[in-house]
């Protein structure tokens, strides 16, 4: 079966979005300000910055994507990331919320 390059591109949205989804869950964010948390932001910052990076080179390089098609696809990966990383957080707090109300009098 030939998988043409615009397959690819697809997939690579998603793979790309998923790993955006793991460095937003996968960094912890400490409660407190203070250089630990900064240095763990900076982590996340950078690390997002690589794969954002190695996307567009594998857009463009790879796929021979035309820029506007390069920024689509990336653009939609940090999309599809932020909506993963929003929904764990929304489930992280009910979560929360519902051991509270249970554990609570």
């Amino acid at each position: 079966m030939n998988v043409s390059a615009t397959d690819h591109s697809w997939r690579a949205v998603v793979l790309f979005g998923i790993a955006y989804a793991v460095v937003g869950i996968g960094f912890p964010n400490p409660p407190s300000s203070n250089e630990k948390q900064f240095m763990w932001r900076l982590g996340a910052w950078l690390t997002s910055a690589i794969v954002f990076a190695i996307h567009i080179g594998l857009e463009h390089l790879q796929f021979k994507s035309s820029p506007p098609r390069t920024a689509l696809h990336a653009s939609l990966a940090v999309a599809l990331g932020a909506c993963a990383l929003a929904a764990a957080a929304n489930i992280t707090r009910a979560r929360h919320t519902a051991a509270t109300r249970v554990c609570s009098p």
